[in-house]
């Protein structure tokens, strides 16, 4: 599962609505702030957890911090998940723009070949059987390389004609 699958599950779990802290002039004096779902006023609002402090670490946080951090991330996270569906949906295009591109112009008889390795992906090019050398790939993302691949096609196979 991945972290945004895992992240989906916990919102789907959590205490629906928007989250807030509760402040004064509802909250007792001397304590930590909580959080709640719903208006932001606890007498109409669910109860999600409280910040107090106990233990080893206290004074060594802030609870108020904590809870504007949480609030903050659970109420930003379905636009954070639809933004990055988005953007993944927009990767996923544009590979496949690039790859029905290169497939349309590849001279016949050449394959173009994206390579992948845990830590490493590279192009490689052939032409009927024979490997074209590409231009040194170490600062060009996957893209550039794959235009690149493409341009020694045809560059390639202008030579043989």
């Amino acid at each position: 599962m991945s972290r945004l699958e895992l992240l989906e599950k916990l919102l789907e779990k959590a205490t629906p609505g928007e989250w807030h802290t509760v402040d004064a002039p509802w909250l007792p004096s001397n304590c930590q702030t909580y959080i709640v779902a719903g208006n932001g006023d606890p007498h109409c609002s669910k109860f999600v957890c409280d910040m107090e402090e106990f233990g080893e670490d206290e004074g060594e946080r802030d609870g108020w911090a904590d809870a504007e951090l949480i609030v903050a991330m659970k109420n930003a996270l379905p636009e954070l998940i639809a933004a990055t569906r988005e953007r993944d949906d927009l990767k996923l295009e544009s590979l496949l723009t690039v790859a029905n591109k290169v497939c349309k112009e590849l001279p016949q008889g050449c394959i173009l070949s994206l390579c992948m390795e845990n830590g490493a992906a590279w192009v490689d090019l052939a032409n009927c059987g024979y490997h074209v050398e590409l231009p040194d790939s170490a600062d060009r993302n996957l893209y550039e390389q794959i235009q690149d691949g493409l341009d020694a096609a045809i560059a390639d196979q202008e030579k043989k004609a």
